[in-house]
């Protein structure tokens, strides 16, 4: 595995996953300042639409002064530095990458590094039942099971041709035949069960079509569907991956665990990690070349805390900077994903867990396409939740979002006002749309879908 290059002060590796708990939140803050590197797992990969960048920015703040830290009200955005000194950087770390990027981002990555080919254990050759048409049952090279009881979905992805995938633990795959041909789900799994320990959990999903898909999970996992069967994917990691997103099948982007991040560019994966302690759970793009990823860094050394963090790519380096940052100074704050309808129109979800208090909320951030916000969400919209995954302008959320709160219940964001859905969206973890089909997968197996009428649950939690 290539080394990872360092960007802050602390080593200790951050063992958050997307569906932390709260409580979870605290425990990983103190497991953090002893130097636990334990990890675990959920994430999702969002929706996959695409759009033009706006037009060009009004640059932003640079310098943090030494007022800022004492003014500062809590929970504030973290101004970057720009006196960055660190370890294989240039002195002057900053980067304007296009209109969207303020000039005070900070370069994480400054080079990407081509990964030596790994070996790839080929897709069987398995045709369909009928030359010319589909059998959307069984999953073709893929060993059928039936899921297992108490087993949560981690990521769903909706395919073009009305087909529903999900994934999540135990190794499970599962596809829903369209509407037109049944809406039947089958179970799979395509990673055999090792003899030491359950098959890797998989913890996100993204198609460019419905005969190239791909899946990432825990251990390194990467699988590509390619309409005959599954293939193993080896990108020279043993981290967890968390979340897959990309433009196209040549413009491919993964991120996970210990600053984890690789690039497929249709013909060979380079590697751009960001160090060690950078706990990544989203990415998202909203064009080829405007991409971010979320995620997590202690910064216990600076502040007694943890901040919740977005990155954004640069095209031009192969690498990564950091355009902006939210800290809750001596408690816990993360971003689980990051979604959006277009590059002025993005959303980042998580939580946070302030120092001293009894319970964590849910948190999410905005951005306009020149800086972003905390947004100003009603109270009953953030206790008991932890935001897992969002989408934008999806059904029912036309000029907004949706967003799934865990075990809270689903969130909507009407373009004006917040609301919580209905009592029996508790549970979901991951989103997905396309047109206008909403589909929602989360906890113990259930599996929700938006329709004229609100959620209608399609296949009921097993717990």
């Amino acid at each position: 595995m290539l080394a990872a290059t360092p960007v802050m002060m602390s080593t200790a590796q951050l063992p958050w996953t997307r569906r932390w708990t709260l409580a979870t939140l605290a425990v990983g803050l103190l497991s953090a300042c002893s130097g636990s590197t334990s990890h675990t797992s959920p994430s999702n990969g969002g929706d996959s639409g695409t759009s033009p960048d706006p037009p060009d920015a009004a640059p932003t703040e640079a310098k943090l002064s030494t007022s800022w830290r004492s003014a500062r009200p809590r929970g504030a955005t973290r101004p970057l530095r720009e006196d960055v000194s660190r370890p294989g950087l240039p002195d002057a770390a900053l980067l304007a990458l296009d209109s969207a990027v303020a000039p005070d981002a900070t370069v994480l990555a400054p080079d990407a590094t081509v990964l030596p080919p790994d070996a790839t254990v080929p897709a069987p050759d398995v045709a369909d039942a009928t030359p010319g048409v589909r059998a959307w049952c069984p999953i073709p090279g893929c060993t059928p099971v039936a899921p297992v009881a108490g087993s949560d979905l981690h990521g769903v992805w909706v395919g073009p041709a009305g087909e529903v995938w999900a994934v999540g633990q135990g190794g499970t795959v599962g596809r829903r035949s369209p509407d037109a041909e049944g809406g039947s789900w089958c179970w799979c799994q395509p990673v055999p069960t090792p003899a030491s320990g359950p098959a890797p959990a998989l913890n996100a999903i993204w198609g460019s079509s419905s005969d190239e898909v791909w899946i990432v999970g825990a251990a390194g996992t990467v699988l590509r569907f390619g309409g005959a069967g599954f293939a193993t994917i080896g990108v020279s990691t043993s981290a967890d991956l968390h979340a897959v997103w990309g433009s196209s099948t040549s413009n491919l982007f993964i991120v996970g665990d210990a600053g984890t991040t690789r690039h497929f560019d249709g013909q060979r994966w380079s590697s751009a990690d960001v160090g060690a302690e950078h706990a990544l759970h989203g990415v998202w793009g909203a064009s080829a070349t405007s991409v971010w990823a979320v995620g997590s860094v202690p910064v216990l050394a600076q502040w007694g805390g943890a901040e919740a963090e977005i990155l954004r790519w640069n095209p031009g380096t192969g690498g990564w900077v950091r355009e902006t940052a939210f800290l809750e100074e001596r408690g816990a704050a993360h971003f689980s994903a990051i979604s959006g309808s277009s590059a002025s129109d993005v959303w980042a979800v998580g939580a946070k867990f302030p120092s001293g208090a009894a319970a964590g909320f849910a948190y999410a951030a905005h951005f306009d396409g020149t800086r972003w916000t905390p947004a100003e969400t009603e109270e009953d919209v953030r206790i008991s939740r932890s935001y897992s995954d969002v989408v934008a302008h999806a059904p029912g959320a036309s000029t907004g979002a949706w967003i799934a709160g865990g075990r809270g219940g689903a969130v909507l964001y009407d373009g004006t006002t917040w609301s919580a859905a209905a009592a029996d969206t508790a549970g979901l973890l991951a989103l997905d749309f396309r047109g206008n089909d909403l589909w929602a997968a989360g906890v113990d197996g259930k599996v929700m879908r938006h329709g004229p009428g609100g959620w209608l649950t399609v296949r009921a939690p097993t717990p």
